[in-house]
């Protein structure tokens, strides 16, 4: 269960401080998704970060299989994130020297009690159809094929949540759906609790929930349009 509980976000400038989220609440359990819609620079992406335990919310609480990671010390919530939460990006960020496969381990290497994992990455592979594609760099792939990698690299570790920031941002129309497919098949299939930010309609439609970011506050995205 993914809680966010009254997440208020500012940023310090000349003049007074920018609020960027202000009283953002919302509830995700497993096997369920929401998309975040808005426009550019309305805090969707800072939302993301502080989902992500990548940065702290100026105040509120999140809450994470009932634990708030921001209560841990640093090296613990490193652990915490790798271990239970995936990312997937608008950029793929694999690493070019590696393989598709090497990629899909990387997050592996970084617990040392998680053992050798060639066989579930193998397996996640095939799951989004790259066995074929294991032993290709990236450069040597298409742009929905590094991306499908990127998802595989995501679920290694078994994630509780899974946030993807405009994953279908830099892909045509066709390799978008495909992405969107997988995408929106997790939630189920993993019984993870998946966030997406997204620009596109057509994505954010394939989810359980849609809501906006509308002067910082998070609201459904029937109740925006009325």
């Amino acid at each position: 269960m993914l809680i966010a509980e009254n997440l208020t976000k500012e940023f310090p400038r000349r003049g007074g401080d920018l609020d960027i989220l202000r009283g953002v609440s919302f509830q995700l359990a497993p096997g369920r998704s929401l998309a975040v819609m808005g426009p550019s620079g309305c805090g969707k992406s800072t939302l993301l970060n502080i989902l992500g335990t990548l940065e702290p919310p100026t105040s509120g609480r999140v809450t994470i299989d009932g634990e708030d990671p921001f209560r841990l010390a640093p090296q613990a919530l490193a652990r915490f994130r790798n271990r239970r939460i995936g990312f997937v990006f608008q950029e793929h960020h694999l690493l070019p020297h590696l393989t598709a496969l090497e990629n899909v381990l990387l997050p592996s290497l970084a617990r040392k009690d998680s053992g050798d994992m060639s066989g579930k990455a193998v397996e996640l592979l095939g799951r989004v159809g790259l066995s074929d594609r294991r032993d290709h760099f990236p450069a040597e792939m298409s742009g929905g094929e590094r991306q499908r990698a990127a998802i595989a690299r995501a679920l290694l570790l078994g994630p509780a949540i899974v946030l993807a920031d405009e994953p279908t941002g830099n892909l045509d129309r066709r390799t978008a759906g495909e992405i969107a497919d997988l995408l929106s098949e997790l939630p189920r299939a993993d019984q993870v609790a998946l966030v997406v930010v997204t620009h596109s309609e057509t994505l954010a439609a394939r989810f359980d929930r849609t809501c906006e970011l509308i002067d910082g506050a998070l609201v459904d995205k029937a109740a925006a349009q009325v």
